[in-house]
């Protein structure tokens, strides 16, 4: 049988690249998705000249109406064995909830909840066909904290983080491990895409995607159930287990404050 691919959406920028470099760096072939076709066409060019194994496309806009549907399709159509699927592709967005259109808020949820959960729910039955098969659900730190100036995309992270640790114990007998990564704030265009230049978060140190890549590969391929890149992450995530929940809700206001 051949070498089965991972599958990457939200793979042409950030933390989804530095996970494509990686696991090319480790022999696995790729099917990237993005929305851009030339960034992906790009990316891929440059992981194939740097790690010589093979790296498929798809463009896509996986918020466009059926866009799941057609994901699947396509890739039914490669007809290529599929043993991990990294669900990355998602936005934030910073700023006063009613001031932040009211569609942007649902385009949020939908890529960041719903569409995760869509090709989560397809994909799964493909994975189980392999042994030490993946499934990891991109969250983040967020997921452990409320977030104001951020609220639905802390709350959509919630989200990710709760269903990949259910998933992950109803699967925990079976080749599939789901792992839900939960990197913390790092130096991608996601900042830019949730303008979030007037955040006083912004001015902290960063791990870079290629950072959060190198020490999520290694537990991802353990099956870690929770993988959170970083010492002070890790120990940032603790936080709430501790602490009331008005002062941690007040902490991250103070944090994500306009400057």
């Amino acid at each position: 049988m051949a070498q089965p691919y991972t599958v990457i959406t939200g793979a042409s920028g950030g933390i989804g690249l530095a996970l494509a470099q990686t696991y090319a760096q480790n022999k696995h072939p790729l099917i990237l998705i993005a929305r851009n076709q030339e960034n992906l066409t790009q990316a891929s060019n440059r992981i194939q000249n740097a790690f010589e194994v093979d790296v498929k496309t798809i463009a896509i806009d996986l918020t466009a109406p059926g866009a799941t549907v057609e994901l699947y399709s396509q890739l039914a159509e490669l007809n290529l064995p599929v043993n991990q699927f990294i669900n990355n592709a998602g936005f934030g967005l910073y700023g006063s909830f009613h001031q932040i259109p009211l569609s942007e808020h649902l385009k949020l949820l939908d890529l960041n909840t719903r569409v995760l959960t869509d090709l989560s729910y397809r994909f799964i039955p493909l994975l189980l066909q392999f042994p030490d098969s993946r499934l990891v659900n991109v969250a983040s730190t967020a997921s452990f904290f409320p977030g104001p100036m951020m609220s639905t995309y802390y709350a959509s992270k919630a989200y990710v983080l709760s269903l990949s640790e259910a998933l992950a114990e109803e699967y925990r007998t079976t080749h599939l491990a789901v792992c839900a990564l939960c990197p913390g704030p790092t130096k991608t265009g996601f900042q830019s895409r949730a303008s979030m230049a007037r955040s006083r978060l912004m001015h902290g140190n960063f791990m870079t995607p290629e950072q959060v890549a190198h020490a999520a590969y290694p537990a991802i391929q353990h099956g870690d159930p929770v993988i959170i890149p970083g010492v002070m992450n890790r120990l940032a995530s603790w936080f709430p287990r501790f602490l009331p929940r008005t002062f941690v809700t007040r902490l991250i206001a103070g944090a994500q404050e306009p400057t």
